[in-house]
């Protein structure tokens, strides 16, 4: 059993218990809101502290600049994608930016840093981060704007734009620049704060999805052929985009799987804060989350011996 498989039956299994301890009650009430802005403020930035504090520059194998760069391309690629996606499918007005936002934006930190880990070693970690710096920005600015179309008071702002996990992020790269060595307690200490991050994030979405009526669950086509082209499809594309440009092999595992993450959970908090068919992003986020399981050790046994 290969690394990534194994993660992903460890994650699988930490969905389930956060399933059934919702189900039972044991997580209730305000919880989810409690776990979500716990690991957004505190425990992430902890971790994404952590990988770098823990790497040396040698561990980094490729040009965090170039990283940036691509990182930057990708977003615009995807912002592409989901406009096509968005005016190709029949959706209503309420389902539009649901799925728009989805296609865009993947749950690339949560389930993101396990993956990572496991198949690239923990500097990965870092790496995805720096990848990823344009998600801060563009999901409280392009994001929110696609919900809060029509709504007078939908504008992003500044606190919203600069929070803890864009920080650390911007302090991981001075750090990697600079080279800066962390004192061992503080390492520790980002170690042991970060590590909750993971399960903690399992436990999140298991407990989110106990919320959903599940005969819903494979009576909405459009969830299902989102998941089809979110979860294959695009990752394929880039597989073969990024391996025709020979981009680094580390690269291209990278950016395949951040394009095949499933939708990010923010999409649920950005639907019930606006009303734009909370349903549909629940459903959207846990069927993309769901088959993720499968698809993300499927992609790593069919693309990557291709490298």
């Amino acid at each position: 059993m290969s690394a990534l498989l194994s993660t992903m039956i460890v994650l699988f299994t930490i969905i389930i218990i956060g399933y059934v301890a919702a189900k039972k009650r044991i997580i209730y009430g305000v919880a989810n809101s409690v776990f979500s802005n716990l690991m957004l403020n505190v425990t992430a930035p902890a971790l994404i502290l952590s990988s770098i504090s823990s790497s040396e520059p040698s561990d980094i194998p490729v040009n965090i600049f170039q990283v940036m760069i691509i990182g930057i391309i990708m977003y615009i690629f995807l912002i592409i994608i989901g406009k096509v996606y968005a005016k190709i499918m029949p959706l209503n007005e309420f389902e539009k930016p649901v799925h728009e936002v989805s296609m865009v934006f993947g749950n690339a930190a949560f389930l993101g840093y396990p993956v990572f880990a496991a198949l690239l070693g923990q500097s990965a970690i870092f790496v995805s981060t720096i990848l990823n710096l344009p998600f801060n920005i563009l999901i409280f600015s392009y994001g929110l704007y696609l919900f809060t179309k029509g709504i007078e008071d939908g504008k992003a702002n500044l606190k919203s734009l600069i929070n803890p996990a864009f920080i650390s992020s911007i302090l991981a790269l001075i750090i990697y620049l600079t080279g800066i060595k962390i004192p061992t307690i503080l390492s520790e200490i980002f170690s042991s704060v970060g590590g909750i991050t993971i399960p903690l994030s399992m436990l999140l979405i298991g407990s989110s999805l106990a919320e959903i009526d599940l005969k819903y669950l494979f009576k909405d086509y459009k969830v299902l052929v989102f998941s089809i082209i979110k979860l294959l499809v695009l990752p394929m594309v880039v597989f073969f985009i990024t391996k025709g440009l020979k981009l680094d092999p580390y690269l291209i595992k990278m950016i395949t799987l951040n394009v095949g993450f499933p939708a990010a959970s923010m999409v649920v908090m950005f639907a019930t804060q606006y009303n734009k068919s909370i349903r549909s992003a629940s459903i959207v986020v846990f069927m993309s989350t769901l088959l993720s399981v499968f698809t993300i050790p499927l992609l790593e046994k069919i693309l990557f011996p291709l490298i």
